[in-house]
């Protein structure tokens, strides 16, 4: 009882009696106010991450179908691999959003490429070159 002796002990006493459950209110508060922030971000977020999902399904169809119309051309199918090489430059200059259009045998060596290759290129370690 010593300790609550004086008159400004009681006053700490009391001010922090009072305060604490004050504190305690507000950090309550603001947890639930950042729940329901992050909630309702989410839910405005959620459709657009739904939506490159299907542009990407969308431009994988395209594709798809770019690579099946390049496939029945004569020029790919020429002996001379630059008759090949000369018509991907011309198809890639409609399509630049492709990083380079390219042709691969059955042993997965590039033999035709609108983008000009420093090298040969195999791709027989590739999952879609396996047969």
């Amino acid at each position: 009882m010593i300790f609550f002796s004086s008159l400004k002990r009681r006053l700490q006493l009391m001010v922090v009696t009072v305060l604490l459950p004050v504190l305690a209110l507000i950090r309550y508060a603001d947890l639930r106010h950042r729940r329901s922030i992050e909630t309702e971000f989410g839910n405005s977020v959620r459709p657009l991450s739904l939506m490159p999902r299907g542009n990407l399904n969308r431009h994988i169809d395209e594709t798809r179908l770019l690579l099946l119309a390049l496939s029945h051309t004569s020029e790919m199918h020429h002996e001379d691999r630059r008759v090949g090489t000369g018509f991907l430059r011309k198809i890639h200059l409609h399509f630049p959003e492709y990083a380079n259009l390219g042709m691969a045998d059955s042993q997965g060596n590039f033999v035709s490429s609108s983008v000009p290759m420093k090298r040969p290129v195999n791709s027989s370690d590739l999952f879609w070159c396996s047969s």
